[in-house]
This record gives structure tokens, sequence and C-alpha cells, in this order.
């Protein structure tokens, strides 16, 4: 099985002001949006998060924020 892609949390205290680091980084735009009483932006293989300590630690912890199912194995 072979690994495709990778996702890395990291939480921000000012999403604002990191977003354009993270941007100029990858080259990509963030695409932002709420879950769970966080304000996340997806810039390539980052997840930035920032919210109250409480919605962000269930975002930063070891578990899927979804599940999901391998459809196909190599």
């Amino acid at each position: 099985m072979a690994i495709e892609s990778v996702v890395v949390r990291q939480r921000a205290e000012d999403l604002d002001a990191a977003v354009p680091f993270y941007e100029k980084l990858t080259g990509s735009t963030a695409s932002r949006f709420a879950f769970a009483g966080v304000t996340l932006a997806s810039v390539g293989p980052f997840l930035l998060f920032s919210g109250p300590d409480e919605a962000s630690q269930r975002v930063a912890g070891g578990r899927p924020l979804w599940r999901w199912q391998t459809w196909t194995q190599r």
C-alpha cells in the first residue's frame, strides 16, 4: 500500500496572520471553513485551525475528524 497524501494539523493563534505564510510556503490557496467550534484553513498538506482550547484540542488530537473507508488497496 502506498501513502498518497498526508495532512499536517497545525494550531494557529491567529489564523488570518498564519494563512499567508502557508500559502507562500506551499504555493496553494487556502480553503477556509468552520467545524465543531473551530475555524480551519486547508493549505496544501496543512490543516490550520484556531479556536477555543477545548474545541481545538479535539481537532489537534490523534483521532481523525472524519471516518473514511479505503476504497482501493494497493
